[in-house]
């Protein structure tokens, strides 16, 4: 079948005769030559024989047909289908090039028989032959390869053809550009000729026209020239006259003029009579720019004038504080010193000219006097303390080291009045800090003025401007105007020159009062806490005022308070503790008379008031007791000094917030040691041999008791006082001190009241023990004696039964009252009952007529003691006292209504009334 179609496309028939012909030879009918529902072996069998004389009649009528059609196509397609079609046809007439046949070893870029494997895959097979056959293999390998090369040089030759017509349509396009350049440069030649004559004829003429115009230029501009160099002149003149004038904006903005001209005009600047004017610009413009520095410098500052340093109000204030405190001042007339006028009104009225003046004259010119201001404001500073500390101490003391104080070094200074300022008084000394507050203020407050009127007038500050209209309108008004050029980076230079210079003179200031602070510092250390809370409320008030002007904190001053704060603390802790052991050493545990004010004092206390009254030791009122939380108490004299000791470290935590932690351990410390020594003296019985007490009385105890409770009830509001100031862990760790202080001084207290109640029980005891043997001296003596009255025993129980029950009712409070006594009453009657019960009185009427009348007493005495808890005790000794009486047989002689009994109670009343008390050893 293979064959049969190559033979219809060779004879030039197409695809469906070629399909219908297979068909045919096969004898399968084609589905449009089967007719539906006709067998296929209908139709005879057809060979190709039976077509030969038809294709003989038509083959070359159909090869023509071919050719027109393709013919036809060629003329209507581009010129790319045209070379594909002529390729095609070349493929048709010399048949399909046969490059597959050629191996791919041949088309590779490495290719090279020299190396042997590429020669062995182009050669294969020759290796395997044999000596004899190896010449005929050798022949039919180049032929192979001769048939691949002619392969491709068929292949090569068709593509060629095939690229032929566009070979020679682009050789026609270079023949006529060859042609078209010919002609441009037949023109080109044309025009330069025309060019040529055209220059002949008008150019040089023009020419000759620009050479006049030039020159004509020429001499315009050496007459503009000549007309310059006058007007330089002039200007140098006019520069010279307004500096004469004191006219500084105008001159500088001449001078600005002739730089600018100079600059502009190199020809001017090289001549002759101009080299020398640059220097005299500088010149000029130097004097210029220091006269208005000095200007405004000296219109912005303080005047130094050591009279108007301090005003003569302080001066006078002064020198009655020293009459005061035992100095002799010298007399002064107050009236000669002036006063500083440093008021707003007249700072602008000697700032703001030469402020616009600068603001005319350029940015750098306001911010060099700026910088030039605040040199001269720290030099004032610094010296000015030299001349009011001067001032002021011989205003109290009559000396002067130096006239010139302005002219003295800092150490010079120091060491020139150190030995003076060391001895003032601390009063005195307190009105010296103020009265230099007051200096630096007036330096602060001018300083801060200038900034106010940088931030307003350059830094267009709405607030600031207010008030500097409110003080003069116009002024400012026109110091605005001359800022609007103003350049941003100097505006921000301006305002941040104007605002170190505030905390300049505030850091110079604070130094220079650290400085004095020091030098008093051995003094300061020694003084009462009212004179050091004093020189710290000064400092306080400096450090106020200049910390809120210069919104930074004044570290060198704080560091120089706080140093000598610890120094402080740390002597007056120590101080207190000897003085608070020599006062033990001398208490007399006696009911103290406070002083006037000392409840105030306590309740400023308790209630955590922040203003804490003044209390004089000295100054004794009526009272001896204080009320805390409607409870009184009767402090013996340590226990008040104690507390007004800790009312001066209250102050100090307060007044000095940093030091409050180590002020907080200093009184937790304080309240210990009274505790632990109150405990030693009373408890200990250590007042017997310190004091020279003869016994530790009830009373002893209950004075201790009642200075310890007083301590115990103000603890938690000196607990919250002096933790508040306090964050941190270190907080928590105080509050833990305070609460185990207080447990401390709550066991001490209850250790007092067990003292108590073991004194009335040795009493008791000693009292049975007589008892016992008052009933058997009554068995001795026998049955016939009649009974007088209560025993010794009952006599004497029942007195200090009452003294105990006096004291305690006139100083503890109820509820110690209820549990002292109580407990007292409870283990008396349990000792007295147990110990009758164990008496054998038999049938000795006497020995129990004389039990019934001391039970009777006894009882009689208990029934005025509080009760802790149930009556079980006193019904017990009731009880007691009526079984005794009912075996007491009924008098034998008539006698009053008021019987022996009578008699008896009579005779304990007297006792209770002695002011005999109870002691032991």
């Amino acid at each position: 079948m293979g064959t049969l179609s190559a033979m219809v496309a060779s004879v030039g028939l197409d695809a469906s005769v070629a399909r219908a012909l297979e068909s045919v030879v096969s004898g399968t009918p084609s589905a449009s030559a089967r007719a539906p529902g006709t067998s296929a072996s209908l139709l005879p069998e057809v060979s190709m024989k039976d077509f030969e004389g038809y294709l003989r009649r038509t083959r070359e009528r159909y090869a023509e047909f071919v050719e027109q059609r393709a013919y036809a196509a060629a003329a209507r397609a581009t010129p790319e289908e045209r070379s594909e079609a002529r390729l095609r046809r070349y493929e048709l007439e010399e048949g399909v090039s046969e490059l597959s046949s050629v191996p791919d070893l041949f088309f590779d870029e490495t290719f090279d028989l020299s190396r042997p494997e590429t020669f062995a895959r182009a050669c294969a097979g020759l290796e395997d032959q044999s000596l004899r056959n190896l010449a005929r293999a050798s022949m039919d390998a180049q032929e192979h390869l001769s048939a691949h090369l002619d392969t491709i040089e068929q292949h090569l030759i068709r593509e060629i053809i095939a690229k032929s017509d566009e070979f020679f349509d682009a050789l026609k396009e270079l023949r006529d550009l060859h042609d078209s350049m010919t002609e441009t440069q037949i023109t080109v030649g044309s025009m330069r000729q025309t060019v040529r004559n055209i220059g002949e004829h008008l150019v040089k003429p023009g020419q000759l026209m620009i050479d006049l115009n030039d020159k004509r230029d020429k001499m315009q501009g050496l007459t503009e020239k000549f007309a310059s160099i006058a007007a330089l002149q002039q200007m140098r003149l006019d520069m010279d006259v307004f500096v004469e004038s004191t006219d500084y904006p105008g001159a500088l903005q001449i001078a600005e003029d002739i730089r600018k001209t100079l600059a502009d005009d190199r020809v001017l600047a090289e001549l002759s009579c101009f080299r020398k004017l640059p220097e005299h610009i500088e010149r000029t413009v130097s004097k210029v720019r220091n006269v208005m520095i000095s200007d405004f410098v000296a219109g912005a500052s303080l005047p130094r004038d050591a009279k108007a340093v301090v005003s003569p109000k302080t001066l006078e204030h002064l020198s009655k504080v020293a009459a005061a405190n035992g100095l002799k001042p010298p007399a002064a007339n107050f009236n000669e010193a002036p006063q500083f006028g440093d008021k707003r009104g007249n700072v602008l009225d000697t700032t703001i000219p030469p402020f616009i003046a600068l603001l005319f004259s350029g940015s750098s010119f306001v911010c060099d006097a700026l910088e030039a201001w605040s040199s001269a404001m720290s030099e004032d500073v610094r010296q000015i303390e030299h001349v009011a500390v001067d001032v002021m101490l011989s205003r109290v003391t009559g000396e002067r080291v130096k006239s010139s104080t302005t002219c003295m070094e800092e150490g010079v200074f120091d060491s020139a009045y150190a030995n003076a300022i060391r001895k003032l008084p601390g009063e005195v000394f307190v009105e010296m800090l103020v009265a230099l507050t007051e200096t630096f203020n007036a330096y602060f407050e001018r300083a801060n003025q200038i900034k106010l009127v940088i931030r307003g007038v350059i830094g267009n500050d709405e607030e600031a401007l207010t008030q500097l209209r409110s003080i003069d309108e116009n002024l400012i008004l026109a110091a605005h105007e001359a800022a609007t050029n103003f350049d941003y980076v100097c505006s921000q230079t301006a305002l941040a020159t104007s605002n170190e210079a505030l905390n300049k003179v505030i850091d110079i200031a604070q130094g220079r009062f650290a400085k004095i602070l020091g030098i008093r510092a051995p003094m300061n250390i020694n003084l009462s806490a009212r004179e050091f809370m004093r020189i710290m409320d000064a400092t306080n008030g400096f450090l106020d005022l200049a910390e809120s002007l210069g919104k930074h904190r004044c570290l060198s001053l704080r560091s120089t308070v706080a140093n000598q704060s610890k120094a402080f603390i740390r002597e007056q802790h120590a101080t207190a503790s000897t003085k608070l052991v020599s006062l033990l050493e001398c208490e007399t545990w006696a009911l103290a008379k406070l002083p006037k004010h000392f409840q105030a004092l306590v309740d400023a206390l308790a209630d955590g008031t922040s203003k804490l009254p003044d209390v004089m030791s000295e100054d004794v009122g009526d009272a001896s007791f204080v009320v805390v939380a409607d409870e009184k108490f009767h402090p013996v004299n340590s226990a008040v000094l104690l507390l007004q000791m800790l009312t001066d470290y209250v102050r100090l935590a307060r007044q000095i917030p940093s030091l409050s932690t180590e002020v907080t351990h200093r009184t937790i410390d304080l309240v210990k040691q009274y505790n632990t020594a109150v405990c030693q003296l009373i408890l200990g019985a250590g007042a017997m041999q310190v004091s020279k007490l003869k016994s530790i009385t009830a009373k002893h105890l209950c004075l201790a008791q009642q200075s310890v409770s007083l301590f115990a009830s103000l603890l938690p509001t000196l607990q919250e006082a002096m933790c508040a100031l306090i964050e941190g862990p270190k907080h928590v760790l105080l509050r833990q001190e305070f609460e185990r202080m207080l447990r401390d001084l709550k066991l001490h207290k209850s250790e007092i009241h067990d003292k108590l109640v073991s004194i009335m029980r040795d009493r008791v005891e000693f009292h049975l023990h007589r008892l016992a043997s008052i009933v058997e001296s009554l068995r001795d003596e026998g049955n016939v004696k009649q009974v007088d009255g209560a025993s010794d025993f009952a006599i004497s129980l029942t007195k200090e039964m009452g003294t105990l029950r006096r004291v305690i009712c006139e100083l503890l409070s109820e509820d110690d009252r209820r549990d002292v006594l109580g407990r007292v009453r409870d283990e008396a009657v349990a000792s007295i009952v147990s110990r009758v019960q164990s008496l054998e009185s038999g049938d000795n009427l006497r020995i129990i007529a004389q039990l019934s009348v001391d039970l009777d007493v006894c009882a009689d005495s208990m029934k005025e003691m509080p009760v802790s808890g149930a009556d079980a005790s006193e019904d017990a000794l009731a009880s007691l006292a009526s079984a005794f009486r009912l075996k007491v047989p009924p008098p034998v002689v008539n006698e009053p209504a008021d019987d022996v009994s009578a008699r008896e109670k009579e005779q304990v009343g007297q006792n209770k009334a002695a002011d005999d008390k109870p002691s032991t050893d």
